[in-house]
């Protein structure tokens, strides 16, 4: 008779759980794993607004929090090993770049069994330390990233063949309220037109995003359609420069910040267009939202644009930067509602089809229990 299988013990560490892109990824997947067959606890150690702490206990995963600014960096690095110690985890999964540095390093020096590093972004920090870190990490390393682009990256700037980096795409799904309710409250909340055509970007106001160029593209928009209005959906460092840039020049009526927003799927209903004008994207789960709502998108081509947006049926690329080519691919969208319609119908189901939590979660088991197995040489 077979034995039941012990479940396998899995410590998350990410440097803060706050309400982003990575953090509700890893959310959906502790939700979604078999709690019959894997063990979670989550470990973060920079305090933000909006945690999701409550979340992840819901979820049946043990939260631990353990401040990274209270004291050396040498005494967080011995408060990172009693977490592991105590814990005992089969595996030790860490998540972006802070973490996958302090994580693996406190994983290592506790001889932990198993170890797994997800990459979220392209490589931005190339330094002689980060560089010898990697070199003595890899060897120990089973290596995740979520787009090809990031894989690429790692080999770019530490050396790690791409082909030994597994890639799991990231995971959306869109609880749509009904579209002609939410386009009605959000225009009457907002106070614009019934007949306003909304061209929307959500994301963090930040570096990357270039919200500069989403106020260009939206001044040369605005210029041509004057029912257009723009409005951009996150909160960050750059909002308030970003806003008195607006009033400074007269924009603030049409091209609108509204901060972080926990309405996002209303917005999404409520737009006609989609605009994202990043310059640099692991793989963005705001495109895939918005392509999952059934939004026709016009979205810059960085590195992982491709993966996400695999033909000009599904979506229009423009190059980085080029304000021009953005506001005319968006003036083309305004103009014309049934090719609109026709984007928003593949994007939907090209996303349906590849982006699944079924996928995400059956991928990352799979990657545990080849751990496990190879581990104990079966």
């Amino acid at each position: 008779m077979d034995l039941p299988l012990s479940r396998i013990r899995v410590l998350h560490i990410i440097g803060q759980i706050r309400r982003g892109g990575c953090e509700l990824q890893l959310l959906g997947l502790c939700e979604r794993l078999d709690k019959a067959r894997f063990d979670l606890s989550v470990c973060w150690f920079v305090r933000m607004d909006e945690e999701l702490d409550q979340e992840f206990a819901r979820a049946g995963v043990q939260p631990i929090f353990i401040d990274k600014s209270g004291g050396s960096l040498l005494r967080f690095l011995g408060r990172l090993r009693r977490v592991i110690k105590e814990t005992s985890p089969d595996i030790v999964h860490t998540w972006l770049f802070s973490a996958n540095f302090w994580g693996r390093l406190a994983a290592m020096s506790c001889r932990a069994p198993r170890i797994v590093a997800s990459d979220r972004c392209e490589v931005a920090m190339d330094n002689a330390v980060v560089r010898i870190a990697e070199r003595l990490l890899a060897s120990r390393t089973t290596r995740l990233a979520n787009s090809l682009a990031v894989a690429r990256s790692l080999e770019e700037h530490f050396g790690l063949p791409a082909v030994r980096t597994r890639v799991i795409y990231n995971a959306v799904q869109v609880p749509l309220p009904e579209r002609e309710q939410a386009r009605r409250e959000i225009r009457d909340e907002l106070g614009l037109p019934p007949d306003s055509q909304l061209v929307l970007m959500v994301g963090r106001c930040t570096w990357p995003k270039n919200y500069l160029m989403f106020i260009r593209v939206g001044q040369l928009v605005c210029g041509r359609f004057e029912r257009a209005y723009f409005l951009a959906a996150g909160g960050g460092p750059e909002e308030a420069s970003l806003r008195g840039q607006l009033q400074r020049e007269g924009w603030e009526h049409r091209i609108r910040f509204l901060g972080d927003r926990p309405d996002i799927p209303r917005l999404l209903a409520a737009a006609d267009v989609f605009a994202f004008t990043s310059d640099s994207e692991g793989l963005p789960n705001a495109v895939l939202e918005a392509m999952a709502a059934g939004l026709p998108v016009v979205c810059t081509e960085f590195a992982s644009a491709g993966e996400v947006i695999p033909g000009p049926e599904h979506a229009l690329l423009v190059p980085c930067g080029d304000a021009d080519k953005m506001a005319d691919g968006v003036g083309r969208l305004l103009a014309a509602p049934e090719l609109c319609r026709g984007l928003g119908a593949a994007a939907r189901d090209h996303v349906a089809a590849r982006f699944s939590w079924e996928r995400v979660v059956g991928e990352t088991a799979s990657v545990y229990e080849e751990l496990m197995d190879s581990s104990s040489g079966r």
